[in-house]
């Protein structure tokens, strides 16, 4: 009889001491609201004037400056194209001027660089046009190489698969377009890449004289088909001389006039990506970063409200030790 009372109250007592916890915590979170309902206004003083101080802060510091290019490579010059902004960027980091004043950027624009760097823009598609002749076993033996972690179109094992690729350049807050150019002459700067280029814009250029030949060929011919249409009707369009060894009478010779010219039009644009071994496609702007960080707007209310409220718990938890001390005395 007595263990079972024994037994009823260390269980009243644990749970007295459940509830009073509880309580507790009821009693703590009543007095923060009411603290805060009490101290509104000041609150309210602190996040505006917070709210002041972070603008005018703001105001005073400029932030980073970077430019962002959409890029091709050309001639297979990916691999190459890497090496060299990342000796670029590491030459920048050390702040090796010599080598930096040599590529061409200018004494006052070298001292607003601070790094370059190059990323694929990821594209599906270019992997699997790029892989699509692969053997099962090639493949297999490929993916096996690959961490399984990671996103196997993120991986840089394929980083120089992708047709295009976004190359930034951080500036400081004065930094201008200026210092960009001899960045990328200098990646421009390979012999034997640049031969390469050269003669596959010769062979372009010598495939368009070609298809304008033969264009020119077949207009002549259809000039005298309109001809011969109109001075005898019993012409007949099997009798035509065909271009080609797939091309027979009138409907060939159409055919392969509109092949000609879409093969016309894609040399063209070829052509002018050609132009550079990193080929720019958009047009460079200085754009200036706004990082969250650099928001003293935002940053610096919060900060002045929350050392206020860390200031007053401090004084609770003064006064509550110091009615402990009085109690023990």
């Amino acid at each position: 009889m007595k263990e079972n009372e024994v037994h009823d109250l260390d269980l009243t007592h644990v749970l007295n001491g459940i509830k009073k916890f509880f309580k507790g915590i009821l009693v703590a979170i009543y007095h923060g609201v009411s603290f805060i309902v009490r101290k509104a206004v000041i609150l309210m003083v602190l996040f505006l004037v917070g709210l002041g101080i972070g603008l005018v802060w703001d105001s005073f510091e400029n932030p980073k400056r970077s430019i962002n290019l959409l890029v091709q490579p050309n001639v297979n010059s990916t691999p190459y194209v890497y090496d060299a902004i990342s000796l670029l960027n590491s030459k920048i980091k050390q702040k090796d001027t010599v080598f930096l004043l040599q590529t061409g950027v200018s004494s006052k624009a070298l001292k607003s660089l601070k790094e370059i760097s190059i990323d694929p823009v990821i594209n599906v598609r270019d992997i699997l046009d790029k892989y699509q002749g692969y053997s099962e076993g090639q493949t297999i033996q490929l993916l096996k190489n690959l961490n399984d972690e990671e996103d196997f179109s993120q991986n840089e094992t394929f980083h120089y698969d992708y047709k295009y690729h976004t190359v930034t350049l951080t500036l400081g807050p004065k930094g201008t377009e200026e210092s960009l150019q001899p960045l990328l002459d200098f990646v421009e700067k390979n012999d034997a890449l640049q031969k390469e280029r050269g003669q596959l814009v010769s062979s372009y250029r010598e495939r368009l004289k070609s298809n304008a030949f033969t264009l020119a060929q077949v207009d002549s011919l259809l000039v005298n088909v309109n001809a011969t249409l109109a001075d005898k009707n019993d012409f007949k369009g099997q009798q035509l001389i065909a271009f080609g060894s797939d091309a027979a009478g009138m409907e060939g010779i159409l055919e392969q006039k509109e092949r000609l010219l879409e093969e016309n039009t894609k040399l063209r644009s070829e052509l002018i990506q050609l132009d550079r071994l990193l080929y720019v496609i958009n047009d460079p702007e200085v754009i200036k970063n706004q990082v969250v960080v650099r928001n003293k707007f935002l940053f610096t209310p919060v900060v002045l409200v929350l050392l206020f409220l860390l200031f007053n718990f401090l004084i609770w938890c003064y006064k509550i030790v110091e009615g402990y001390a009085h109690e023990s005395d």
